[in-house]
């Protein structure tokens, strides 16, 4: 099978930024949305290695000695960083001695609050980012600006009329699980991803025409009443 494309995540320089003011990030979220991949572009950008927690070589090393597992040049990237607990008493015994920003970046897919002593292990020292699966805008490569649109140039939001829903689940469908890449060219596959997508485009029109009236409302609730001074 193919590597699949890379896609610019809008994230990679709001995790940028986060490493400058934090000394730990961790990356979380469902399986597949990108954690992984994003862990690896830090580490090539800053000449080092991503500790893969997930190989049973690096987890026995963990276990045996996570203090030496996290002793590396900055910033260190340990992937499922989950499977070995210890590891974050290790990173904060090195902050103790070393506080430095930018120092560890972790990519997990549980939740950190989730794990045996997490929250006293790093409190006020990491910074929880949330990887959600792929934007439109990310698989198109434009820059979204719904939330603009809809507050100044409202009327916008209808003009284009539906687009790319049968795209957009595809697309999402094999970032967010590598058995589909397998799949995509099967007649069944094409079958169940074609009334997945018949369901999307119900459920984002409803979604639109919600939006509409909720968008409404508050136009109306800024607009001065007639003969009312401001």
């Amino acid at each position: 099978m193919t590597d699949r494309p890379w896609f610019e995540r809008r994230i990679v320089p709001v995790l940028r930024e986060r490493m400058r003011e934090s000394p730990v990030v961790a990356l979380q979220g469902a399986r597949s949305v990108g954690k992984s991949t994003v862990l690896r572009l830090i580490a090539e950008q800053h000449g080092v290695e991503v500790i893969d927690l997930d190989s049973e070589i690096q987890r026995r090393r963990a276990d045996a000695s996570p203090t030496d597992l996290v002793d590396g040049d900055p910033p260190v990237c340990i992937d499922e960083y989950q499977r070995v607990p210890g590891v974050l008493q290790a990173i904060k015994a090195q902050l103790n001695r070393q506080h430095v920003n930018g120092g560890f970046v972790l990519a997990g897919s549980s939740s950190f609050w989730a794990l045996p002593r997490g929250t006293q292990s790093l409190t006020g020292r990491l910074h929880l980012m949330e990887i959600m699966p792929l934007s439109q805008g990310e698989i198109d490569g434009v820059r979204e600006d719904f939330l603009t649109v809809a507050l100044e140039d409202p009327d916008r939001l209808g003009a284009a009329g539906p687009r790319g829903a049968r795209q957009r689940h595809v697309m999402s469908t094999y970032n967010a699980s590598a058995e589909a890449g397998s799949l995509v060219d099967s007649g069944l596959a094409a079958h169940l991803l074609g009334i997945s997508a018949e369901k999307l485009e119900r459920r984002d029109a409803a979604m639109l025409a919600e939006f509409g009236h909720l968008l409404e409302n508050f136009r109306r609730r800024r607009t001065p009443q007639a003969g009312v001074l401001a």
